[in-house]
């Protein structure tokens, strides 16, 4: 349990430090999502084995489709609007593409934090 207590204050660590950086050096959306996403998962995922085919359907399913759906209806409905984008694309002149990768990135952190901290290796489960 000791190496989980390390685990989590160096991904809080991780947090503060990439907030910190993202408010210091203003990046846009994709290098602050590495930064501030990317850094802890990758960090968590070398620290134990995960299962990684379920972290990535997920992040399909979770980070591409349902974030694609979601996002696509709040840009028609004008609830946000992203106004500095690293990758000027849009899809049908609205949604901007990068979204997508913020959502993966949150998508995978949830996931591999999940995996990590909450996930009983030896426990009976319903989940293969």
């Amino acid at each position: 349990m000791k190496g989980k207590m390390l685990d989590f204050w160096v991904v809080v660590g991780f947090l503060i430090a990439a907030a910190w950086i993202g408010y210091v050096f203003k990046f846009t959306n994709i290098p602050l999502g590495l930064i501030y996403l990317g850094v802890p998962s990758f960090y968590l995922c070398m620290r134990a084995k995960k299962n990684y085919k379920k972290i990535g359907w997920g992040i399909v399913i979770f980070g591409f489709l349902f974030g694609f759906i979601f996002d696509f209806i709040q840009q028609i409905n004008y609830v946000w609007g992203v106004p500095r984008l690293l990758i000027p694309w849009r899809l049908f002149g609205i949604w901007p593409v990068e979204n997508l990768f913020g959502y993966a990135f949150m998508t995978l952190l949830i996931l591999v934090f999940y995996e990590h901290f909450f996930r009983q290796r030896n426990a009976f489960t319903f989940v293969a």
